[in-house]
């Protein structure tokens, strides 16, 4: 403050701010609360070993930690694929609803059967082959029952809203549902009989008889119109005719064919049976055809040139042959001449021994 001491309005009073802090206690003990972010940071770097580790040593520090299974000595019921099912099902459970849960039983035991674990408590396959046979026809009378049930409600719904519509022009709406309540079981129990006669269920299982009726009655009036029964007709003629025009082909060809045409027959069949089982085998063999077929080009161009090279060898034969028997001639006629050449040199020096001693002798 003393370079503003000189200058007017400047206030030199201490101010009541400016005092010394008080000094706090030393707390010995620290928290992590009290120490501030880069003091914790730097205490949990400080904790953590930097230093790096070998592979070869790690693997034999952490050879025993081995993790242990403990599957085997789970209980039983833990079992996820099992689905907790109630052994008896309560009175008030629909139909369709038992049937759930016996389909579901059914395919739990189907997955044991194919399992491939087989323990100590496990039934034999027989019985539980049976077993499934049973729940199997239980299935199919509980379907025949909830699909009967559906088409009484159906029934009873059609029949009321029939009764509904025949109470307004009556004259008393309690006698008409009265007698309603009444036909309904013996309607039902009609039309029950006349699907197991007519074996809708069996056929097409779901189909109602009206939608089975209409579609006969549909099939029936296109087969009954008369363009439909024309054309059925020209095309049974057509038919007819196409036949009897491959039996007398066929009449032609038995009695145009010989003895000897129908052993070559025989022979080919023959043939053909035993060509048959080695089918399997044209493919590779063709491929090994393909792959040999520069070999064979090569071995046809090598055999050509060998014809080639044994009509010249051929040729100089011939000319070998000639030379010999000039050079044959040759021989014999050097040899005549020298012969010749040696009668004619001592006839030569016959007559000179002769010239010689007549000019030495004395006259």
């Amino acid at each position: 403050m003393s370079k503003y001491s000189g200058l007017p309005d400047i206030d030199t009073d201490t101010d009541v701010y400016e005092t010394n802090p008080v000094p706090r206690p030393q707390v010995v003990t620290l928290s992590t609360e009290d120490l501030s972010e880069d003091e914790c940071i730097e205490t949990e770097l400080a904790a953590l070993d930097t230093g790096s580790v070998n592979v070869t040593q790690a693997t034999e520090a952490f050879k025993a930690s081995v993790a242990s299974d403990h599957t085997s000595s789970l209980p039983s019921y833990l079992d996820k694929d099992k689905v907790g099912l109630p052994s008896v099902l309560p009175e008030s459970t629909s139909p369709l609803s038992r049937l759930y849960y016996l389909q579901e039983e059914a395919r739990q035991l189907e997955e044991e059967l194919a399992s491939k674990d087989e323990k100590a408590h496990t039934p034999t396959p027989s019985s539980l082959t049976a077993y499934l046979h049973r729940l199997q026809s239980r299935f199919d009378r509980m379907q025949i029952q909830a699909e009967a049930s559906e088409a009484n409600v159906s029934l009873s719904s059609m029949i009321a809203a029939l009764g509904q519509g025949s109470s307004t022009s009556a004259a008393a709406p309690g006698t008409s549902t009265q007698d309603a309540s009444k036909i309904v079981p013996d309607i039902e129990a009609r039309i029950h009989a006349l699907e197991q006669r007519l074996g809708t269920n069996v056929l097409e299982p779901g189909t109602s008889l009206a939608s089975t009726v209409a579609r006969l009655e549909s099939h029936m009036a296109l087969l009954t119109q008369p363009r439909h029964l024309d054309a059925i007709i020209a095309r049974a003629k057509m038919v007819t005719s196409e036949l009897e025009r491959a039996q007398e082909r066929r009449e032609q060809f038995s009695s145009a064919l010989d003895d000897e045409t129908l052993a070559q027959v025989e022979q080919l069949y023959a043939l053909q049976l035993r060509i048959e089982p080695l089918e399997p085998l044209a493919p590779a063999l063709l491929a090994r055809l393909q792959s040999l077929a520069p070999l064979h080009a090569s071995a046809s161009e090598f055999a050509s040139t060998l014809d080639h090279v044994e009509k010249q060898q051929e040729v100089w034969q011939a000319r070998y042959t000639e030379l010999q028997a000039l050079l044959h001639n040759v021989q014999e006629s050097l040899q005549s001449n020298m012969e010749v050449t040696r009668r004619n040199l001592e006839a030569l020096q016959l007559r000179l021994d002769t010239i010689s001693t007549t000019k030495t002798s004395p006259p």
